[in-house]
């Protein structure tokens, strides 16, 4: 018995060695790697590297150990595209000063690097953003902006915050449109301000992400207090849309009056908006709302309103859709029949 523990003992050891043997051999061959190649050798250390992640430990550092001591070669430009891909997967803070240099390098550099560097958890990451951030301009400092975003780094938030005014607009673009990944109060009360400016609509959809994100902390009042400024009657459409849309998950209960005066107005953007909400809302009285304010409505708006009680279903509305049957509009008086269908006839 003990000669077969050591014999498996010993093939498994062998094995071992033999993959490593491969994973260097590999490593070598892809060190000039161009796409279009065989990518054999690519494969060979994927298999590796997600092998090492799943084992952890030792193996998954001796891993990145292994891919770092390659990118730090000069590998050809294709290798460490690739390299950074594999990083990404099994990265930490030994990676972050082998692919600090290269955020501030050229475009392509930071782009490979950046990609790594989103993966990798901890505060080594976010200084060395925040550094390249201070450092780079143009399409290199708005990538890092993103990746700063996509981290939510709170951090950041300060040096995010400085190039919200940035003479170029796609740096002070993407600097809002973290701060809005970001969230919290500091970040918000920047965003407000940005509001006012030349970038009012990424700041808008920032805005209503530091909504949304209150809104997952079960912070309503803060959301709510968010949401009722998109949703004053000089936002644009698109924006009011997105306020509404929230407002009606946030407090139902008030929202529904709003929705049917949408239904009412002559906005045909809001008013459908205001449509889908309606077929899809929990409250119970749905259908007698919008029941009751059906003779108040535009000929194409009943056709709209009919089909949100079709929609739902409820008996509620069955009175409304009736008188709708003998409407003299033939589009009305289609869609009454049709809802009739599901309804059923109040003289049966």
């Amino acid at each position: 018995m003990n000669k077969f523990f050591i014999a498996v003992l010993v093939a498994l050891v062998a094995v071992a060695g033999a993959s490593a043997q491969n994973l260097d051999e590999s490593l070598q061959k892809i060190a000039n790697f161009k796409f279009g190649e065989d990518r054999e050798p690519l494969s060979v250390v994927n298999d590796f590297v997600r092998k090492a992640d799943n084992a952890g430990g030792a193996e998954r550092k001796a891993a990145e150990e292994k891919l770092l001591g390659l990118l730090k070669a000069n590998p050809s430009p294709d290798c460490v595209d690739f390299l950074c891909r594999q990083l990404a997967i099994i990265g930490t803070d030994l990676t972050v000063p082998v692919l600090d240099p290269m955020l501030t390098k050229d475009e392509k550099s930071a782009d490979w690097a950046r990609y790594a560097l989103e993966h990798i958890p901890g505060e080594a990451v976010d200084k060395a953003l925040i550094k390249a951030a201070t450092a780079t301009s143009g399409r290199a400092r708005v990538g890092i902006l993103n990746t700063l975003g996509n981290r939510k780094s709170a951090s950041a938030l300060n040096t995010i915050a400085g190039f919200t005014t940035d003479s170029d607009k796609a740096v002070s673009s993407a600097a809002i449109a973290a701060l809005g990944q970001i969230g919290g109060d500091e970040a918000t009360a920047v965003i407000a301000k940005a509001r006012s400016g030349e970038n009012k609509a990424v700041a808008d959809d920032a805005y209503i992400a530091c909504a949304t994100a209150y809104l997952a902390d079960g912070k309503k009042d803060k959301a709510i207090s968010i949401l009722n400024e998109l949703n004053a009657a000089s936002e644009s459409p698109r924006v009011r849309a997105a306020a509404i849309t929230a407002l009606a998950k946030a407090r139902p209960e008030q929202t529904q009056e709003e929705l049917i005066a949408l239904l009412k107005g002559d906005d045909e953007y809001l008013r459908a908006i205001a449509v889908g909400l309606l077929r899809n809302s929990n409250r119970k009285d749905a259908a007698t709302a919008v029941a009751q304010a059906f003779d108040s409505l535009q000929p194409g708006a009943q056709v709209l309103a009919l089909g949100i009680l079709e929609h739902r279903g409820d008996k509620a509305g069955l009175g409304a859709v009736t008188t709708a049957a003998s409407s003299s509009d033939p589009a009305v008086k289609v869609a009454a029949i049709h809802a009739l269908g599901v309804l059923g006839d109040a003289s049966a």
